[in-house]
């Protein structure tokens, strides 16, 4: 059975979310039943199993790009799913490597809070979290492993 046949609300998606949503079932077939579609876009909403507090993994396909966020904290755009793409840091990461690597808690997310407002935030790899050379104020991952608070 095909995804759309699958999935025949996704039908209504435009031809890049279709292309997008395609992909994504390949390597994650499972997330499918996340997905819905809003004005022809693509979202996909996942919840992290066992987190301390309240987190989701969202994919969306507005404006011909791929938008993942880890909400509440942060959010990245990317032009595809599998393909290369270097980010800020010259790492090879598209929307699936992101996805990846924040699930697998390889990537954690970085931000820093002055006078309560948000200043600025960040992805930084797990394993360079000690080589962070910015400040922060709070450290998310997926399943809440890596969390740090220095408020």
């Amino acid at each position: 059975m095909s995804l759309f046949e699958e999935y025949p609300e996704l039908n209504r998606l435009n031809e890049y979310s279709k292309s997008v949503a395609e992909d994504i079932y390949i390597d994650y077939p499972e997330w499918m039943s996340s997905a819905s579609c809003d004005n022809q876009i693509l979202i996909i909403t996942i919840q992290s199993p066992d987190a301390p507090t309240p987190r989701q993994l969202i994919i969306r396909t507005d404006n011909d790009e791929i938008t993942v966020a880890f909400t509440p904290f942060y959010h990245s755009h990317f032009d595809c799913w599998g393909c290369e793409q270097h980010d800020e840091f010259n790492l090879m990461m598209d929307a699936k490597g992101f996805s990846e690597a924040l699930i697998n808690e390889k990537l954690v997310i970085y931000w820093k809070v002055e006078d309560g407002r948000h200043i600025y935030g960040g992805s930084v790899l797990q394993e360079k979290l000690d080589d962070l050379e910015v400040e922060w104020s709070y450290i998310v991952s997926w399943r809440g492993t890596f969390d740090l608070n220095k408020g």
